[in-house]
């Protein structure tokens, strides 16, 4: 008898997405949040929220997480829309410097530790591993946060010397972003273990929901806190969001089990240090256009424009959302996708000289490009991880870590172009050499054959970008439904393979459910072993075996069925 599987992930693929959420011990415990993962686009076999299956988790979370399963996925979101605050008007933070350009200064000084922090974990993630991930960290950062945040509005009321107000707003600021770093890398790991369909969902869904908490922000402006210029709304969602966020992604804690990534860089693509490359050079250029254009516009217009960047968000989210649900896994086409963007970036560059006189909504244009490659660049550094099986604390820390640096660079370099920006000029050759700069990222550092080489698999353990946006099914065997012989023979066959092979005790174990088409979850429940050992065995079993594929495991195993009959 034959009964068709459903994986979101084929074959000996999936079970190295050990990271869904949570590892299974002992009797094969697990707990409900694995509920997650088949709305990830990860089929697993349902589990109940017994009390022995918690694991740790409150009643609170247990009900979230029945109620919203993609409830940690949403941290990320959370952290956007808290780094949105600041841009909408509904908190006054101190101001370093009043000029329009200036207001870039707190969020370049923020990037900047933000920056520095993730690409100091990513270089020493071999060191760090999983403690930097670990629950207590993770909450404990979204409390730093907070506090900074706090400090950061009670500045102003405090009435201290401008000195004193200005150091003050900048250690707090270096605090905000050190600590947030932290979420950051336990969302990038959330993110890194899901498909390339549910990756995609669950940013989308993120994204509408920071645009909605912007919105909410600003909408809800009525009552102020005494004293200051800030909302009330404003000022508990500034403060709060960064806890928030914590609470959310610490819902669903990657535990136990043998480690699932490579944390050192030795296995990362030499084609992904190109893409850091790039990254940075776009971030830093971007952003140093947006921020000297800035200067040439009253303050609110430039709020006017954090409110049509969060609208364009919000569409844009649910234009992802669409494509998930419409697209095949062929039309996934991430290459086109980072051209278009690179030549929207070059475009936007070099008009802006005179484009910038004559509306206002230039500026906005460039936020909305930005926005299109933050989106696109947080799908790739996660389907990074899910394909190479590299720690998200390397991928998400160099790669986000040179997105915020890049950024805090271009802060600070428009800052300084601020005042010669209005001299037409002078911005025409500023833009000429930061259009060529993004020229030779987009066409000769890392071109779409580039992401192409990214993704290509470069060993048996790895599947296709294809197959990271694709559903695959496989069959199970039921041995108990079969005909003696015919079991007599399949057992034959695995005990003369495994011997040939030299599998050892467990990997043999392993071998017999991998040829009966279980999936890794399924196997770790019949073994009463850990998604992560299940990986382990399989990744052997498969090298020693000299098979690629789930179906060359299977024609292997008929093969040696037909010599044995």
């Amino acid at each position: 008898m034959i009964a068709v599987i459903e994986t979101g992930l084929p074959e000996a693929h999936l079970h190295m997405r050990t990271c869904a959420l949570g590892s299974l011990r002992g009797g094969g415990r697990g707990y409900g949040i694995v509920g997650v993962c088949r709305r990830a686009g990860v089929c697993l076999p349902p589990m109940d929220f017994g009390e022995g299956d918690r694991m740790g988790k409150s009643t609170f979370e247990t009900k979230v997480l029945e109620a919203l399963p993609i409830a940690p996925f949403l941290a990320f979101g959370l952290i956007v829309a808290w780094s949105q605050i600041p841009g909408s008007g509904s908190v006054q933070l101190p101001r370093m410097c009043e000029s329009a350009a200036g207001a870039s200064l707190e969020s370049s000084i923020e990037a900047l530790a933000n920056g520095i922090a993730l690409i100091v974990a990513g270089l020493v993630a071999r060191k760090l591993g999983r403690p930097v991930l670990e629950p207590r960290l993770v909450f404990a950062a979204g409390v730093v946060a907070a506090a900074g945040c706090a400090v950061l509005l009670a500045i102003g009321p405090l009435g201290l010397p401008a000195a004193l107000s200005f150091a003050l707003a900048a250690l707090a600021h270096c605090v905000c972003g050190a600590a947030t770093a932290i979420i950051f890398l336990k969302a990038g790991e959330l993110y890194g273990s899901l498909s390339g369909r549910a990756a995609v969902t669950r940013l989308a869904w993120s994204h509408v929901m920071a645009g909605l908490i912007f919105f909410l922000v600003v909408g809800m402006g009525v009552w102020m806190v005494p004293g200051t210029g800030d909302t009330l709304v404003g000022a508990a969602a500034y403060v709060g969001l960064p806890l928030a966020a914590a609470a959310c992604a610490n819902m669903a804690p990657l535990e136990g089990g043998d480690a699932p990534y490579v944390e050192s860089d030795r296995g990362v693509p030499t084609v992904f240090w190109k893409l850091i490359a790039v990254i940075f050079v776009l971030c830093s250029v971007m952003i140093a256009v947006s921020t000297a254009t800035s200067s040439l516009y009253p303050h609110d217009v430039v709020v006017e424009g954090s409110h049509v960047s969060n609208f364009v968000r919000i569409a844009l989210a649910f234009l992802l959302i669409w494509s998930t649900l419409s697209l095949g896994a062929e039309d996934f086409a991430l290459g086109r996708a980072y051209v278009a963007i690179m030549l929207f970036s070059i475009a936007l560059v070099t008009m802006s000289p005179v484009m910038v006189e004559v509306s206002s909504a230039w500026g906005y244009l460039s936020n909305v490009v930005m926005l299109l490659f933050r989106m696109l660049h947080w799908v790739i550094l996660s389907l990074i991880v899910c394909q190479k099986h590299l720690s998200p604390v390397l991928v998400f820390g160099l790669g986000c870590g040179t997105q915020t640096l890049g950024r805090a660079i271009g802060g600070f370099t428009g800052y300084a172009l601020a005042d010669g920006f209005g001299d037409p000029s002078f911005r025409f050759a500023v833009c000429i050499v930061l259009t060529l700069a993004i020229v030779s990222c987009a066409f000769l550092v890392f071109s779409e054959k580039s992401l192409d080489e990214l993704f290509a698999p470069s060993s048996a353990s790895e599947i296709t970008l294809v197959d990271l946006f694709g559903t695959v099914t496989h069959p199970v065997v039921d041995l108990e439904a079969e005909a003696p012989v015919a079991k007599r023979r399949f057992a034959e066959s695995i005990d003369k393979l495994s011997e040939q092979h030299g599998l050892s005790k467990r990997e043999k174990e392993v071998f017999r459910y991998l040829a009966m088409g279980y999936n890794p979850n399924m196997i770790a429940e019949k073994l009463h072993i850990s998604w992560n050992t299940v990986r382990g065995h399989s990744r052997n079993v498969y090298a020693k075996l000299g098979v690629h594929t789930r179906q060359d495991l299977m024609e292997l195993v008929e093969d040696a069925k037909g010599a044995a009959g």
